[in-house]
């Protein structure tokens, strides 16, 4: 199933439907649950891809101020779990639409990652200088995808995945390892 769906459509619903052992992108209610108790057998693609791209790159996780923005069940709250688990031992912050403190938090943090829809909506200048940054949010206006971070961050920031290009295509990738995951466990 694509996401997201139309707003018509009860998206909970029809996660609940799927059968967990061909949910390939993780999201299921019992699979997410499995996230929960750290029973990582399928573990939600981006989540896994932003990970991927985080040790490719060999960012130590273990102890980092980790800065999530957006609590949305694709994206935020599975990768806070996920960070937070061994073996990344990170001490995540998860922001929402109602953090107030917002800036102070991005001033502090080591690893930012955003997922929130909202085009260029966090500036170069609000980050940690030498902080990582995932751009996982995507908005489109007109016919352009843009994240939510303006494109300037890469001045300042230690490392810089963009939307577009970044996360996507390796989480394109992790939906197929699901894939081959769960054909095997079929066997």
């Amino acid at each position: 199933m694509q996401l997201p769906l139309p707003k018509a459509v009860d998206t909970q619903k029809v996660l609940a439907a799927i059968n967990p052992s061909k949910d390939a992108d993780g999201l299921t209610p019992s699979n997410l649950g499995n996230l929960v108790l750290g029973f990582n057998a399928i573990t939600p693609c981006t989540p896994l891809a932003i990970v991927a791209l985080l040790e490719q790159y060999k960012v130590n996780m273990s102890g980092q101020e980790v800065l999530i923005i957006g609590r949305g069940t694709t994206v935020g709250r599975p990768l806070s779990i996920l960070l937070s688990q061994k073996p990344h031992n990170a001490t995540v912050t998860l922001a929402h639409s109602a953090t107030k403190n917002l800036t102070q938090l991005l001033q502090k943090a080591d690893v930012v990652i955003s997922a929130i829809g909202s085009a260029h909506l966090l500036k170069a200048e609000m980050f940690k200088k030498g902080a990582v940054v995932v751009d996982v949010g995507i908005t489109r206006v007109g016919n352009q995808l843009l994240g939510d971070i303006d494109p300037e961050v890469v001045n300042t920031a230690s490392l810089f995945a963009p939307m577009p290009g970044g996360v996507g295509p390796v989480t394109r990738v992790m939906l197929l390892k699901n894939l081959i995951q769960l054909a095997n466990n079929e066997r």
